[in-house]
């Protein structure tokens, strides 16, 4: 947990995200949702191999916690004063997507079902059970290794992650009084180690959004670590040290496995810190870096704003055009059509949801406002 003075005290009066800069996150959070996307695709039979990008699908998790930390710090340093614009912000950016991608994850799996009655006692008996709804809806799938699960959607759990460290950032960030901590702590045993164990990759991108702009080097030297971080990061995803680390700690640490998704932690630092440091280098490129931005601006901005969509909608589709439609004979057109189909759907859903946050807005500082006026 970090140190409550890195946390509490007001950022500087020169935020570390410049506007290049934001574009640049921008761009790099499509590709990181694109990479899940690809890499899904080959999983679910829809040859999707040939696009490199696909095997950065874990690598990319660990760019959306920093990229996450630092976000959603520097919007709580600079505009979020108070725990209730805390609050609502997260709520509307998170419910507006996922009440659509719980629903859309029932609906695929049933449709599924509905055209394969095999797939009968695997939905009707595990799939369409309570606990998955409300382990999703409360964002209690990954902690202390409950077994519930949205039926296709196996990506949910990094927001599970994520939405944790939202809360336990914004107790730190806001909670007052007495029992300040105990309301930290408690938030801490509810996520449980799993989720903890990943924690200091988004408190990594948090520290970067009120120190970041001291680590800016100067043009010549940015562009040298901007370059080297990124050859680095490719480098350390390539080599196999991620699975020797795993395998020896899971042959030594009784119980490692209950770790689910963050068994490949020290892996996981490594590449948190080239994704920090490339971000500083990045903020320091000067000019070229700026007008390349303002260049990609327009789409880059627009594509981005439905990462989250992408994210959350795009597996029950793999899934479903996998099972019934695989692409076995690895044509390569097919898997372009596939591709461009899915991103289709999931900018028009998101079209209709993610870009409807206004509402789930509305909702809550009403629900906030009604709270308020019961303790009064």
């Amino acid at each position: 947990m970090a140190d409550e003075n890195i946390i509490v005290t007001a950022t500087s009066d020169k935020p570390f995200i410049s506007e290049s800069l934001s574009v640049y996150l921008d761009l790099v959070r499509f590709l990181a949702a694109l990479a899940v996307l690809v890499g899904h695709m080959d999983q679910d039979g829809l040859y999707a191999s040939w696009l490199m990008i696909g095997s950065f699908s874990h690598a990319a998790v660990v760019v959306f916690f920093v990229l996450s930390g630092l976000v959603i710090s520097q919007s709580a340093f600079t505009r979020e004063r108070d725990w209730r614009s805390y609050a609502v912000a997260r709520f509307a950016r998170i419910y507006s997507v996922v009440i659509p991608a719980i629903a859309l994850s029932f609906a695929v799996k049933g449709l599924a079902v509905w055209l394969d009655p095999a797939l009968s006692n695997e939905f009707f008996q595990d799939n369409l059970r309570t606990g998955n709804v409300l382990g999703a809806v409360f964002f209690l799938n990954e902690s202390w290794g409950m077994h519930t699960r949205l039926p296709w959607n196996n990506p949910f759990w990094s927001l599970c992650y994520e939405v944790w460290y939202y809360a336990i950032f914004g107790l730190a960030l806001f909670a007052t009084g007495r029992y300040r901590w105990l309301w930290i702590l408690l938030a801490c045993l509810v996520a449980g180690p799993a989720i903890l164990l990943l924690f200091p990759l988004w408190l990594l991108g948090s520290w970067l959004a009120r120190n970041g702009h001291r680590l800016v080097p100067s043009r010549s030297v940015s562009l040298a670590v901007w370059l080297a971080t990124m050859i680095a990061f490719v480098c350390l995803h390539l080599s196999s040290l991620d699975t020797i680390i795993k395998t020896f700690l899971h042959d030594h640490i009784p119980g490692y496995w209950r770790f689910e998704a963050s068994q490949f932690f020290v892996t996981d630092y490594l590449m948190g810190l080239l994704v920090a440091l490339n971000f500083a280098a990045f903020r320091g490129l000067g000019e070229h870096a700026t007008k390349a931005m303002a260049w990609l601006k327009g789409p880059v901005v627009y594509l981005a704003g439905f990462t989250f969509s992408l994210y959350l909608y795009h597996r029950p589709m793999t899934q479903f055009v996998g099972h019934f439609f695989p692409n076995r004979e690895h044509n390569v057109a097919a898997s372009v059509l596939y591709l461009a189909v899915i991103v289709g759907i999931c900018l028009l859903l998101g079209a209709i949801t993610e870009k409807r946050k206004h509402v789930f807005r509305k909702l809550g500082y009403r629900i906030l406002g009604g709270i308020a006026a019961q303790k009064a």
